[in-house]
């Protein structure tokens, strides 16, 4: 009985370090070949940064390619806490999957001048 709660409890806490899946509607606005990281902006103007694509998003979407900028997509994704060499941490976004998708901007007030 010990060892069957001791096994819970570690499993359960080795989900807590796991992300939940996050979902963004937004424009994919580019890829960047120098720093290997996509770009999507969202309705409101926010840009959200990835850092890495599963390899079956990019078989089915050519996003290191300028054919998809522009389009919108639902983009599923994941967070992960990581450190650097120096011990900072930072926050790790990993696309898992696209769905293109209808979308209009939201105009800024910058724009009604």
């Amino acid at each position: 009985m010990k060892q069957l709660i001791l096994t819970t409890s570690i499993f359960l806490l080795s989900l807590t370090g796991m992300s939940q899946a996050k979902t963004a509607k937004a424009f994919f606005a580019e890829y960047d070949s120098e720093s290997s990281t996509y770009a999507f902006e969202e309705a409101n103007g926010d840009y959200l940064v990835f850092n890495h694509v599963e390899k079956e998003v990019l078989t089915k979407f050519a996003l290191q390619s300028d054919k998809l900028v522009g389009k919108a997509f639902l983009v599923t994704y994941t967070t992960k806490m990581l450190k650097d060499e120096e011990g900072y941490e930072y926050e790790e976004y990993t696309i898992t999957k696209l769905q293109e998708i209808k979308l209009e901007r939201i105009p800024s007030d910058d724009d009604e001048d």
